[in-house]
Formats: C-alpha cells, structure tokens, sequence
C-alpha cells in the first residue's frame, strides 16, 4: 500500500466505497467539470457506461475489461482485500456522462 500514498492524498482512503474529486482538466474543456471517483465494486458503474468506455459493446473488445467478467471476479471472491486484490475501480465523468473507465485494484 505504500505505492498508493499518493492516491490516498489525493483521493482519500483507497478502502472508502467511492470518493469523488472535482477538477477541471483545462480551462476551455466546457461547462462540464469533470469528475473522477473510485469504487470499491465495479457494480457501483453502470454495466452500459463501463463496457461503452472499454470497447465491449458488441463482444469484440478484451472479454478482460468488461463489466460482466469484473463483476463475476468480485462476485465470486477472486477480486477482494482478502485474496490481495482490492477493487478500486476509476470512472471519469463529464457532468452525468461516463466518458472514461479504468479497472484498477490496491495490492
């Protein structure tokens, strides 16, 4: 967890279910801020908004990154604190929408 001490600063306790940060990329990005949070379970996203951001909408994307296999991961215990692989899952939104994902756990 040492590695992590910069997210903790930045983003609050990587255990916490969802934290979200406001920022503004640049200055002429548009009226949307942009916000990033972490979840501690991928159900916590939108199957829809996630597999739209990582290429899998019509089954032709890396079967790895879709909502469905993270989700069984988590579901079945493979992906958890206990087995060393805590799930802290990004989503970065522009107002409401998801523009961005990223699958990440804490080690």
């Amino acid at each position: 967890m040492a590695g992590l001490k910069w997210l903790s600063r930045v983003f609050g306790r990587p255990s916490s279910p969802a934290v979200a940060r406001h920022i503004t990329l640049m200055p002429d990005s548009g009226p949307e801020p942009f916000t990033l949070t972490l979840h501690a379970k991928i159900a916590d996203i939108d199957a829809a908004d996630w597999d739209a951001c990582a290429g899998n909408t019509d089954g032709t994307g890396n079967p790895f990154t879709s909502h469905a296999f993270l989700s069984a991961m988590e579901d079945s215990g493979s992906a958890s604190g206990r087995t060393g692989w805590l799930p802290q899952h990004a989503a970065l939104r522009a107002g409401e929408r998801v523009v961005g994902v990223v699958p990440m756990y804490a080690k």
